[in-house]
């Protein structure tokens, strides 16, 4: 991966590696005189990378602090961080096959060499998917709250969220739920259904299906790195 990070037989770290794969565009922003003005992000320029760490020194809530400094949102040149992508679809589920492949290869050719894969990167790459997963998690609930609200009110339903479902590093959020509606509102049969089955097509449609094959397929992916890289 981002095969022009590494030259003169350099390391590629993980402050070249963020250059060199991140999409940098145009934002506006408005400084302390009030005056709005062009500028280029992220800014890496901001970044205390040391105090990330590397390796076993890696810090994951460090990392989010200091790239949210950077105002970094998730824009990757697929171009630059794989080689021979010439420009295919970049959706999530080709950039996860991509990448598996050539986690794949990557895990043999250490093994072949006789080479032990780093514990503290490991852990990294295991806790960076597990933040991505919740970050779906998170968006998902939250478009699927802003659909029902409109549903519901049209059918003069009152939304009911469960309990807080906290997945640290991202922020808290609650769930519709369904079966507290029911109850509430005195719903049975085909109202009750019809509520009940609103919900669960939702979840599988549009743009809340891409969010549930997104984590399946990352979770997939986390359980074959375990089983690739967890007792090396």
């Amino acid at each position: 991966m981002a095969y022009n990070c590494v030259k003169d037989g350099g390391v590629c770290d993980l402050e070249s590696f963020a250059r060199a794969v991140s999409t940098v565009g145009p934002v506006t922003e408005v400084g302390d005189d009030g005056v709005k003005r062009k500028v280029r992000r992220p800014t890496y320029n901001k970044v205390d990378w040391e105090k990330i760490g590397d390796g076993d020194t890696f810090d994951q809530d460090k990392f989010k602090s200091e790239m949210d400094k950077a105002d970094f949102r998730g824009g990757v040149n697929n171009d630059a961080l794989f080689y021979y992508w010439d420009g295919r679809k970049g959706s999530f589920e080709s950039v996860m096959s991509e990448a598996e492949r050539i986690i794949k290869q990557a895990q043999a050719k250490l093994t072949s060499d006789g080479l032990p894969i780093s514990n503290g990167r490991y852990k990294a790459l295991q806790n960076a998917l597990k933040i991505h997963l919740n970050a779906r998690r998170l968006d998902q609930a939250t478009k699927l709250l802003k659909t029902f609200e409109i549903w519901a009110l049209e059918k003069g339903y009152k939304v009911v969220l469960g309990d807080e479902i906290s997945r640290p590093l991202v922020p808290p959020y609650k769930q519709i739920d369904a079966e507290a509606i029911v109850k509430g509102k005195g719903l049975e049969g085909a109202e009750a259904d019809e509520l009940r089955n609103w919900v669960k097509e939702q979840n599988a449609a549009g743009e809340s299906k891409r969010h549930v094959d997104a984590i399946l397929t990352a979770t997939e992916l986390g359980h074959k790195l375990a089983a690739a890289c967890a007792k090396k």
